[in-house]
């Protein structure tokens, strides 16, 4: 039996709540991953834009954010760093919200609430690490 061994990724998460956020940031480090994490997309993306290279494995992003929201930071990101995988969430979701989220870009989208073991599949598959 084979299995893909995990490595560490550099993984920037871009929430509006503080709370989303500190426990997304809490729960990829436990999962071994190093956490970059922004409140706002503008200021993510600007911090982005400056380290055109930065070795990004996976940016997670809020769509519904004040200012810049997730779609549209997704499609300005894409500019700049065009082969970094998104993972869209988004309390807010529908059938044409997860539509608009991979014709934006995203490599996955997941509605909230959801599980942390959904969303560590999700990262796994996204980065290639499922055996």
């Amino acid at each position: 039996m084979s299995q893909t061994l995990k490595r560490t990724a550099r993984i920037v998460v871009v929430e509006d709540d503080a709370a989303m956020l500190s426990l997304l940031k809490d729960f990829l480090e436990l999962q071994g991953h190093y956490a970059e994490v922004f409140s706002a997309a503008g200021n993510a993306l600007a911090t982005l834009r400056g380290a055109a290279n930065a070795g990004i494995d996976l940016i997670i992003s809020d769509i519904h954010m004040p200012g810049m929201d997730g779609i549209e930071f997704v499609s300005d990101l894409k500019q700049t760093h065009p082969n970094t995988p998104v993972i869209l969430i988004s309390a807010f979701g529908t059938d044409s919200t997860a539509h608009i989220a991979k014709k934006a870009g995203a490599a996955a989208y997941l509605n909230k609430p959801f599980k942390l073991s959904d969303l560590k599949e999700a990262i796994q598959v996204v980065l290639g690490q499922v055996a």
